[in-house]
Formats: structure tokens, C-alpha cells, sequence
């Protein structure tokens, strides 16, 4: 594409009401279409050469003013560079929106890196509901709220151009999140991939051509879940408890330990949820993190933790909480006690028991992982391989241990 370069210049303004002071303007011309921003520099109108378009030599503010325009100059022909380098006729009043960075999110100007965060947020927050979640919500402000904390330390600014970040930039993002930003390599990975998403659509929209994430690996590293064998989960269930706010705050995380529901899932559960057909009861609900229909036959012992807080299930109020379930942070403060009374040494959180149901309550006991996979209400059959996994590596050594039972007690003798 052949297109002629923008015409600048620089012209004086006499200020209304003195007819002695003129104010500088930088004049842009393209395409007969002209825009002038001023300097905010005034100076006596006699010391203007008009034939150079510049200040006298001899004007006190000859150097600092020379250096403003040319650096005025040197950034509206970058800007008309980088238009054409994207393939798009270059505007002057696109050109003057960059430069003075006003009405950035009109029609004519690209708009910031954190604009378009706010953007993306508010549309998904209008979606709610509509394959966007809470938590997906909560996510996109909290890497919004670590971007700009990171603007501010390292750069003494409150947000950035696309074009201004690098492969540098990203480098030293996942140094600040793993650091300052107290977060581990999975958690500072997934806001470096909610990141490369804003800039899939500021592509999309034309905003930039540039890429820092080229030479930028996101690694997701595998974390073996922790879980309860089927010993340690026998103990939780019998020990007996000191206060009622521990036995309670068991009974839930027992029932999330037969049923596999998250937090947030039992949380919302409601009666309307159990549903009977036939001679079982369900759970039938989606998960609030995906959407995704989770349908879960009722086994015996969290029948009986319902129907010790519900006698009569079909009579309740449909919108009545199944279990009372506290704040997170709560519960898992109440566990930590629990796993102390129980003499656990594992660090004992609510998701735990989303874990052992996959593992210890249905896969270790022959359940198809198919079924867990829909029980646990995952996208992918992969997400649920993990687990299975888990159990391997529990077989493995169950078997080592039964080898060296069997080395003890057949120890000197030989096949015949």
C-alpha cells in the first residue's frame, strides 16, 4: 500500500484578548483533512519566524520548545507508520486521539491495554449466566487488579498500550506474580493465559498486530491432588468431636466426600435439587464453574445426612439450603481442627472431598470413570484421567507393601 506521508507543521494562535501573545500549535495535514494540538506554550507574537515556523533562536525557550516539537514530530510519524504497518489508511484525528489520549475509547482511537480488560469484563459480566460465571468474572478483575499493582510498581503508571508490551514485560510479570504477588506457578500461568486473551481480541479488533507471547511458554505444571485413603476417611467419620461447630462443619465435608460436590455447588444446593425417580433419590444441579449438568445418585449415608435435617424431603420448601454450609475460609479453619482430632497429618481442605469421592469412594472402588466423569460434571473425560491416576499410583503401592509381606513370609523358600 503507497500512501503519502502526513504533512506537519507548526503554526501560532494569537490568545483572544492579547493581541502580543500567540499560542504554539502542531498542524497535521493528510487526505485534505487538517487538525492542529497545541503545546501549551505561549510566547510574544514578534518572536515567531514565520518563514521557519519556529520560534527566534534567541527566545529563552528555543531549546525546550525545539525538542517538544520534534519529539511531536517523530511520534505522529511512528503512529502513521504503525497504521500502515496494520494495513490501515492513516487519520489524522486517529493520530491526534494517540497523541493526546483523549476520548481513547472513541470511534477514531485504539483503546488501552486495561480498557479493553474493562471492556471484556464488563461484557462478561452483562453474559453472566450465558457461559460466563462468577468465579471466570472474579478471576479476569483479580488479574486486572494484579496488572495495574504491577503498572504502578514498576513503571509509576496506570496502564499501557499494547504495542508497549514485550516478551520483557511478560518475563518480569511472572517474576512480580510469583514474588509480590504471592502466587504460585500454576495461579501466575493462568493470569499470563487470561492476558494472551486480551490480546486475541485486541487483534480481533484491530487494536495491535504485535505478539510478546511469540517466545513466551505458559507451562501448566501436574499437581497430585491430595486425598483421603479409605482408613483416614473412616476417621473422620467415627472420631468423635468437641463442639457442635466441628460436627457440623464434618457432616458437610463428610457428605462432599460421598457426593463430590465443590464448595460453591453445595453452597447453592437447595432442596429442589434432590429430586426422587423412582426408589433413588438424585441430586440433579449444575456446576456455577462451568455450567455443566452434574447428576449425582444418592448413596445411603448422605440420604441419611438429609433426612436428619429434612425428615420429610418432598414436603420442604424447594428453595431451602440442603446442609448449612458456612464461608469457605470458615469451613476449612474448621477442618484443619477436625484433621488435629482425627491425628491427620495432611492438610485437610473442603476440596478434598471433592477429590476422595473420585478417587477413594468410586474409582478405587469400581465405579467407571466414565460415570465419575459425569458425576463430577467435567467437560472432558481427561479432566476425570487424573484421578485415575491417582489411583495407580495408590495400587502400585498397596502392591509394593503386599511384596514385602510376601518376601517376609516366603523368605529362603523356593518354587517347586
Amino acid at each position: 500500500m503507497i500512501t503519502t506521508p502526513i504533512k506537519t507543521s507548526f503554526v501560532i494562535k494569537t490568545k483572544s484578548n492579547h493581541t502580543d501573545v500567540s499560542t504554539v500549535f502542531f498542524r497535521m495535514t493528510h487526505d485534505h483533512r487538517t487538525t492542529t494540538i497545541s503545546l501549551k506554550v505561549d510566547i510574544k507574537t514578534a518572536d515567531w519566524d514565520e518563514k521557519k515556523c519556529h520560534v527566534q533562536p534567541n527566545h529563552q525557550a528555543y531549546e525546550k520548545l525545539n525538542l517538544l516539537m520534534g519529539q511531536m514530530q517523530r511520534n505522529a510519524l511512528n503512529l502513521q507508520q504503525d497504521m500502515m504497518l496494520r494495513g490501515r489508511t492513516p487519520c489524522v484525528m486517529h493520530i491526534k486521539d494517540r497523541l493526546t489520549r483523549k476520548n481513547s475509547m472513541s470511534k477514531n482511537s485504539d483503546p488501552t491495554f486495561l480498557e479493553v480488560f474493562d471492556m471484556v469484563i464488563k461484557r462478561k459480566t452483562l453474559l453472566k449466566g450465558q457461559g460466563n460465571t462468577e468465579a471466570t468474572i472474579q478471576k479476569y478483575s483479580r488479574c486486572r487488579t494484579h496488572l495495574l499493582n504491577y503498572l504502578q510498581q514498576h513503571y509509576k503508571r496506570n496502564d499501557i498500550c499494547f504495542d508497549q508490551l514485550s516478551l520483557v514485560f511478560l518475563e518480569d510479570f511472572e517474576v512480580y506474580m510469583r514474588t509480590k504477588g504471592g502466587c504460585g506457578h500454576n495461579t501466575t500461568m493462568k493470569y499470563i493465559q487470561t492476558l494472551k486473551t486480551m490480546f486475541r481480541v485486541a487483534r480481533a479488533r484491530n487494536i495491535t498486530a504485535s505478539d510478546p507471547f511469540m517466545g513466551f511458554k505458559i507451562s501448566i505444571h501436574t499437581v497430585d491432588r491430595e486425598i483421603l485413603n479409605e482408613e483416614e476417611l473412616q476417621r473422620v467419620m467415627v472420631t468423635p468431636m468437641p463442639t457442635r461447630y466441628l460436627d457440623s462443619a464434618r457432616t458437610v465435608f463428610v457428605f462432599a466426600c460421598f457426593t463430590g460436590l465443590a464448595y460453591i455447588d453445595l453452597k447453592n444446593l437447595r432442596m429442589q435439587n434432590i429430586v426422587r425417580e423412582g426408589d433413588r433419590y438424585w441430586i440433579r444441579t449444575k456446576r456455577q464453574k462451568s455450567g455443566i449438568n452434574s447428576n449425582v445418585p444418592l448413596m445411603h449415608l448422605p440420604l441419611e445426612i438429609i433426612k436428619s435435617l429434612h425428615p420429610d424431603i418432598s414436603a420442604a420448601h424447594p428453595e431451602t439450603s440442603v446442609l448449612p454450609v458456612t464461608s469457605n475460609q470458615n469451613l476449612n479453619d474448621a477442618l484443619k481442627k477436625i484433621a488435629a482430632q482425627c491425628n491427620i497429618s495432611k492438610d485437610l481442605t473442603f476440596h478434598i472431598a471433592r477429590h476422595t469421592f473420585a478417587t477413594t469412594v468410586t474409582l478405587s472402588n469400581g465405579v467407571p470413570i466414565e460415570s465419575v466423569s459425569k458425576m463430577l460434571g467435567h467437560r472432558r473425560i481427561a479432566t476425570t484421567q487424573h484421578y485415575a491416576k491417582i489411583v495407580d499410583k495408590k495400587v502400585g503401592e498397596d502392591m509394593d507393601k503386599l511384596e514385602l509381606r510376601l518376601d517376609g513370609m516366603f523368605a529362603g523358600k523356593k518354587a517347586v
